[in-house]
């Protein structure tokens, strides 16, 4: 459990309320802003969570601009039984939200984070609180700090596409962002909250190569990326489409028979998972192997 630390007011025109949470900042960071965060929080408090109107997408981070209506939807009374509109007016790198419709109009919530990698501390910041009493703001905060811990402690999966044809693999040289340019990967990216793994596969390679893929079985154990996140590769093969760069996330592919993986240069991440690339084609080409001379056997004019 999160262990709370003591709130303070640092100032009469702000309520502070703080939490330690074991897990990255940026595991913290990027809790903070995800829609399904604010959703949660809403529930708990007896309240339904509208963006932009519709019924939030947990699927997707916060965006600026977005208007957050929280509306009252029975449960605990917690808070009054009133509607509140929040305009979300900065996500980088937590998020900036003003209350512009409610009985704190006027008053802005923000967050700060810091820590080290084994651990960090998040502050809830509610600015011109008005009237309402400060123990009903330090509850709800207290609320969305410890949703937001168990958020950011489940891992961030990268997936990422082993495409394979025959005994050749599918690489893809990355041309964005700056870090990352000129390295080789195996395509794909993170799977989006609420989301399964094999159709954000699907949707990645889609987006990034234009293909469609059937998703197989896993390849090599998970890559730890950092900050609550993992590289967990897929076997793929194409239905349809032929791989092209799209979206600029790429400017080159090819295709590599395991002795030419060494061929190019591997992001750090990918690199890790070549010994059981390089095993899955060794055992793909095997198979084929075995399929061709069964059929050759068992041909009329072999019989006898």
């Amino acid at each position: 459990m999160p262990s709370p630390l003591p709130a303070a007011a640092a100032a009469a025109a702000e309520i502070v309320t703080g939490m330690a949470v074991q897990a990255p900042p940026v595991a913290v960071s990027r809790a903070l802003r995800r829609a399904e965060l604010y959703s949660r929080t809403a529930r708990v408090l007896g309240r339904r969570l509208e963006v932009a109107g519709e019924l939030v997408d947990v699927r997707r981070e916060l965006r600026v601009g977005d208007l957050l209506r929280v509306r009252p939807d029975g449960g605990p009374a917690l808070l009054r039984p009133v509607a509140m509109h929040l305009r979300v007016r900065a996500t980088d790198p937590t998020p900036v939200l003003e209350i512009v419709h409610g009985p704190l109009t006027g008053a802005t919530v923000s967050f700060r984070v810091d820590g080290d990698p084994a651990g960090a501390v998040v502050r809830c910041t509610v600015g011109r609180p008005g009237r309402m009493p400060a123990r009903r703001i330090r509850a709800g905060a207290g609320v969305l700090l410890g949703i937001a811990t168990l958020l950011a402690r489940e891992p961030l999966v990268v997936v990422a596409g082993v495409v394979v044809d025959a005994d050749r693999v599918l690489a893809a040289r990355r041309a964005a962002p700056s870090a990352h340019a000129g390295g080789w990967e195996f395509p794909g990216g993170k799977v989006e909250p609420g989301e399964e793994e094999d159709a954000a596969l699907v949707r990645e390679l889609r987006e990034e190569l234009g293909i469609t893929v059937r998703v197989g079985e896993r390849v090599g154990p998970d890559v730890d990326l950092g900050g609550s996140a993992v590289l967990r590769c897929r076997v793929a093969t194409v239905r349809s489409g032929t791989p092209t760069p799209q979206a600029g996330d790429h400017d080159r592919i090819r295709w590599l028979k395991g002795e030419e993986l060494t061929e190019v240069d591997w992001l750090p991440a990918d690199l890790a998972v070549l010994p059981d690339v390089r095993a899955l084609l060794a055992a793909t080409a095997t198979a084929a192997e075995n399929r061709a001379e069964r059929a050759h056997d068992d041909r009329p004019d072999n019989a006898g």
